[in-house]
């Protein structure tokens, strides 16, 4: 069967009616689409992760939020403590710098 399809052949010619044409830009993927998609599904996903994190974080951050959590009153409060106001003592202990005007509040009179 090979044989008489090369015997058919040997005839004839071929010649190239119309070369290829290449196109001027690809018709897929659009670059631009594909590239708006990509950022927006990533922050869509990112912004969901970040979402679903803070909702299963149970961390205590605020006096609200230890309360809730003890359902016990308050006993003690401690001040927040400015760093400006704050001096090393040489023993590695620190000490608050009192202003003299704090000292004559904290004082009694008799």
């Amino acid at each position: 069967m090979q044989t008489d399809m090369e015997r058919g052949q040997q005839g004839e010619q071929m010649r190239l009616l119309n070369p290829a044409n290449l196109p001027d830009a690809p018709s897929f993927p659009n670059r631009w689409l594909f590239t708006g998609g990509g950022l927006g599904a990533g922050l869509a996903i990112g912004l969901a992760l970040a979402l679903w994190m803070e909702l299963r974080d149970k961390s205590i951050r605020t006096e609200q939020d230890v309360l809730a959590a003890m359902e016990l009153p308050m006993l003690v409060s401690l001040p927040w403590v400015n760093p400006d106001s704050v001096a090393r003592n040489g023993n590695g202990r620190f000490r608050i710098r009192a202003k003299p005007s704090d000292e004559k509040e904290r004082t009694v009179d008799v």
